[in-house]
């Protein structure tokens, strides 16, 4: 039975699991387009609180309701990168638990985002990946992911508008 939880930040009231989802999926909705600090410590406080309170099972559903929108294909471009982000910041601040469930959408959440972002956003996400490699997160993706970005990054060393 899920455990009704007192929110670490001291700003939520009790909140029940579903409330805790909720709650994230706020939000990911208020990230929006820009990758605001306080937004995604916020969703990364609210992923830890679903995982201490919750267990894997709440944490599969909250990876779900952030994974789904960056593979909706009607997800605006602009809205991609801040939640890349955010996947960032759980994955290397709540623990590697959400990793598995993370990685599950990954391939196909960073391939449909890297298809629609722009090319300043594209060198973000190659960035992104790079940090990924350095951490060692994301550890059994990093190929397919590569393979994604290194077709773009390429081409964009061959124009001399990136350094290789």
């Amino acid at each position: 039975e899920a455990r009704r939880v007192v929110c670490v930040c001291g700003v939520c009231r009790e909140m029940e699991p579903e409330q805790q989802l909720q709650r994230l999926k706020l939000f990911v909705d208020r990230l929006g387009e820009y990758p605001a600090v306080e937004v995604i410590h916020q969703l990364t406080e609210t992923a830890k609180l679903g995982l201490s309170s919750g267990g894997v099972a709440l944490a599969k559903r909250m990876s779900e309701a952030i994974m789904s929108v960056l593979t909706d294909g009607s997800t605006a471009p602009g809205r991609r990168l801040p939640l890349l982000y955010a996947i960032d910041s759980i994955a290397k601040y709540v623990g590697r638990e959400y990793q598995p469930l993370l990685g599950v959408w990954l391939p196909a959440a960073f391939e449909k985002s890297f298809a629609a972002v722009s090319d300043e956003h594209k060198g973000k996400m190659h960035k992104l990946l790079t940090t990924w490699h350095e951490r060692a997160l994301f550890i059994e993706h990093l190929d397919a992911l590569n393979g994604i970005v290194a077709p773009w990054h390429t081409a964009m060393v061959q124009r001399g508008a990136l350094r290789a």
